[in-house]
């Protein structure tokens, strides 16, 4: 790897390379290592110059939130697994704590499974950088794990987000 990135530290520039040919998004590398969108896109293409394959999603310029993947119970059922699924790998629910990479790839990628040996037809097509975004909303406190006591389950949840379900487990709207 050799990308001559200014102002960019070498432990930096070797999560940003990690993160890039691991499928992140250019928005989720720009604020997972504090450098600004064209520094972050310079670092993409330079990666791409050199004949590392860069999917053309990466290059999408927003991160998606809560609002957009949060629309309805299926949503909120399949960030739910994904976020269960990471936080099982973390060892905790700290949200604190900064973003596990490899935690959440992993994650990311078992979920994938399960909807693909399922064939969940109904679940929306996420990406990595979706995965971060969420992780992310939950260490700014944007977003929370909640409990429902109803059906004694934990779900994902934002203040973010589109839809008016609590718990996307129970059969009837629950106040959880």
């Amino acid at each position: 790897m050799v990308v001559k990135s200014a102002g960019i530290s070498k432990s930096d520039q070797k999560t940003a390379y990690e993160m890039a040919l691991s499928g992140f998004d250019i928005p989720s590398v720009s604020q997972q290592i504090g450098i600004d969108y064209r520094q972050s896109k310079y670092f993409f293409d330079s990666l791409e110059k050199q004949g590392y394959p860069i999917q053309k999603q990466q290059r999408k310029q927003r991160l998606r939130g809560s609002f957009t993947l949060l629309p309805n119970r299926e949503g909120k059922i399949q960030i739910t697994l994904l976020m269960q699924v990471y936080f099982k790998l973390v060892g905790s629910h700290s949200d604190s704590a900064p973003i596990q990479l490899s935690s959440l790839q992993k994650a990311f990628r078992l979920c994938q499974r399960i909807q693909s040996v399922n064939k969940i037809n109904d679940w929306m097509d996420i990406d990595i950088g979706d995965a971060w975004s969420m992780a992310r909303e939950l260490q700014d406190k944007k977003a929370y794990i909640k409990y429902c006591r109803s059906c004694e389950v934990s779900y994902f949840s934002s203040i973010h987000q589109h839809t008016t379900i609590n718990c996307p487990f129970c059969p009837n709207k629950c106040s959880a």
